[in-house]
C-alpha cells in the first residue's frame, strides 16, 4: 500500500498484508510524534468517514491502493477549535434569548424555529468538546471545572436534552421556552468554564 501523509510518500513503514487497524495505528502514532493530528484519511482518492475506517479495521490491505492522509499542528488544531467554541456559546446565547422572547410574546411558532436552533448548536457544542477531550487525551470523569467533573456535565445536559426532545415532539412551545430558558442557558456558563480548562491540555495556557 502506498502512503501519503501531506502530499509525501514513505514516511511510514509499513509491511504488505498487514490490516487496516494496523496501519491506521503506525500512522496515528507517526503522526503524534511529530505533533501533529490526522484530519482526514482517504483511500484511492474517496475520504474515508469514521465510521468506514471502524468497518475497515480488520481487512487486509494490498499494495495496490493509495491512502492519503492530511494531517493539522495538534496545538494550533485545538486552540482554534476552542476558540470556534467560544464563538458558537456566544451564538447559543443570543438563540436562548430569541427563543424566549418568542415564547414571552407568544410567538410559538417562531420559538419552535428558534428551539430548534439551539439544539442543534448544543449538539455541535457537546461533539466537539467529546472530540477535543480523545484529541488531547483528556478524562473527562478525572477532570474537575468548578469542582464538579465534565462527565456530570454531560449528564446533564443530557437530562435537559431529554426533556427537549419530549417537549419538541408535542410542539409544546411554552416548555420548550421554559426549558431554554431556566435549564440550557445557565449551562452556558458552566461550558465556557470546561471550554477555559481545555485550553491548558491544549498548549494555550489558562485563559485570562
Amino acid at each position: 500500500m502506498d502512503i501519503v501523509i501531506d502530499g509525501k510518500r514513505g514516511l511510514v513503514g509499513v509491511g504488505s498484508g498487514g490490516t487496516f487497524a494496523g496501519i491506521f495505528e503506525t500512522i496515528q502514532k507517526f503522526c503524534a510524534s511529530k505533533g501533529r493530528i490526522i484530519t482526514s484519511v482517504s483511500l484511492d482518492g474517496k475520504e474515508l468517514s469514521a465510521g468506514r475506517r471502524e468497518a475497515l479495521k480488520a481487512v487486509a490491505s494490498d499494495g495496490k491502493s493509495v491512502l492519503q492522509v492530511v494531517t493539522a499542528d495538534a496545538r494550533e488544531f485545538s486552540l482554534g477549535t476552542l476558540e470556534e467554541l467560544d464563538s458558537l456559546v456566544a451564538q447559543l446565547e443570543k438563540l436562548h434569548e430569541a427563543t424566549s422572547g418568542h415564547v414571552i410574546a407568544g410567538a410559538y411558532r417562531d420559538a419552535m424555529l428558534q428551539a430548534e436552533g439551539c439544539f442543534q448548536g448544543w449538539q455541535m457544542l457537546i461533539g466537539t468538546v467529546r472530540d477535543l477531550g480523545v484529541l488531547l487525551n483528556v478524562n473527562f470523569t478525572t477532570l474537575q471545572v468548578g469542582g464538579q467533573s465534565v462527565d456530570a456535565r454531560f449528564v446533564r445536559v443530557k437530562d435537559a436534552f431529554q426533556k427537549f426532545t419530549d417537549a419538541f415532539a408535542r410542539q409544546d412551545g411554552v416548555r420548550l421556552g421554559d426549558i431554554i430558558q431556566h435549564e440550557l442557558r445557565p449551562l452556558l456558563a458552566d461550558w465556557r468554564t470546561v471550554i477555559d480548562a481545555l485550553r491548558r491540555p491544549a498548549g494555550g495556557g489558562k485563559a485570562s
